[in-house]
């Protein structure tokens, strides 16, 4: 029998480098290999100039550190402030603000004053349109739950990945090279064995645990959207794939039962919630104490583009779909964050067409 044959899954871990391409590029490459070009998000003017105030902390030298914080965010503007060290005395540490940066919400103007002025605004030219290292590790993770991959020790970082999902991670390495930066997925053969069975199968129910204690954690704390309580059972349903498919991997070694109660006690828990929320929302629709409701045509649009899309979708792709089917005109300053907010707000008013998968992704409820 050959090696290959013995295989029965692999360890996965990667390097990524600070790096700073072109986001359009990275849809492309995403395109070319066959994967949702939502993996990768293309950043907000928010997000880009947060980025490029950022780039200028550096808290590790001894001289000249500088941090920088959010100073300001209103109706109007969101501000950074760029702190400079200008001494120690005794035990107290001295820093003030030598550059401001402020972004118009309305008009995505961003504006400078301070000893760093000028270099800020090359930053956010630098910055514009451009994904980075964040955005290609939040890639990668997601290419990691597509595989059903399991974490091999609680902090992260080497994962497995059961043997029949090793071509998605050829193509994802594909994804990384046609991107640029240096960024590399190391594959680590797993043979098959009983201790090797066994510490997979330790992994799976941490897991599962950790997950279940994430949701549970979180619908707890939720006290009026039965859309937000619904888009965690959706997650815990997503626990039984998982499941199945370790199960079908390890065989005899996947003693299933105990993580079947646990996930079963989860969903009661998360179903509960959910019927307790609907039923105040029927009661408050049936007093008249509630808001009148309020019908929002980017919302509508959304709405059509999940229809017709049958899948969840990011918020950037809504948008992109809504335009090009002349269901909304995206007149604004930045189309797919106002899309992002209307869809947003609708779910919290209520609006139980739409339930929210994950940050900036939604499905039809």
């Amino acid at each position: 029998m050959s090696s290959e044959q013995n295989m029965f899954g692999v360890n996965v871990w990667w390097t990524v480098p600070t790096l700073v391409v072109d986001g359009q590029k990275s849809h492309d490459v995403l395109d070319q290999y066959g994967f949702d070009k939502s993996m990768i998000k293309l950043p907000t003017r928010r997000t880009e100039v947060s980025r490029a105030a950022r780039s200028f902390q550096n808290r590790l030298v001894s001289t000249d550190k500088k941090v920088t914080e959010k100073v300001k965010d209103d109706g109007n503007y969101v501000s950074y402030g760029i702190l400079e060290l200008h001494g120690v005395n005794g035990e107290e540490v001295e820093y003030k603000q030598g550059t401001t940066v402020r972004l118009n919400k309305d008009t995505d103007e961003v504006t400078a004053e301070g000893n760093l002025a000028s270099e800020v605004l090359q930053a956010v030219h630098d910055y514009t349109g451009k994904i980075t290292d964040d955005d290609v590790r939040s890639f990668l993770r997601g290419v990691i739950k597509m595989c059903y991959g399991v974490s091999k020790r609680p902090s992260g970082g080497i994962y497995f990945i059961p043997a029949r999902f090793v071509d998605m991670l050829e193509l994802a390495q594909d994804v990384l090279n046609g991107i640029g930066g240096g960024a590399r997925l190391y594959v680590e053969r797993v043979m098959d064995g009983v201790q090797e069975r066994q510490n997979v199968w330790g992994s799976v129910e941490d897991a599962i645990e950790q997950q279940v204690n994430e949701a549970l954690m979180s619908v707890d704390r939720i006290e009026r959207s039965a859309n937000a309580v619904k888009s965690h059972a959706m997650k815990l349903e997503g626990l039984d794939e998982l499941m199945d498919v370790y199960k079908e991997l390890l065989g005899e070694e996947a003693k299933h039962e105990s993580i079947v109660e646990r996930i079963e006690g989860a969903v009661k828990v998360v179903q509960d919630k959910m019927v307790k929320l609907q039923e105040g929302t029927a009661s408050v629709l049936k007093s008249g104490s509630k808001k009148r409701k309020v019908k929002s045509k980017v919302v509508e649009a959304a709405v059509e583009v999940l229809k017709a899309s049958g899948k969840p979708m990011n918020f950037v792709d809504i948008t992109h779909e809504a335009i090009a089917s002349g269901l909304y005109s995206g007149e604004c300053a930045d189309p797919a964050v106002s899309m992002n907010s209307a869809i947003g707000k609708a779910i919290n008013r209520g609006d139980e067409r739409i339930v929210r998968v994950r940050k900036g992704t939604y499905a039809l409820a």
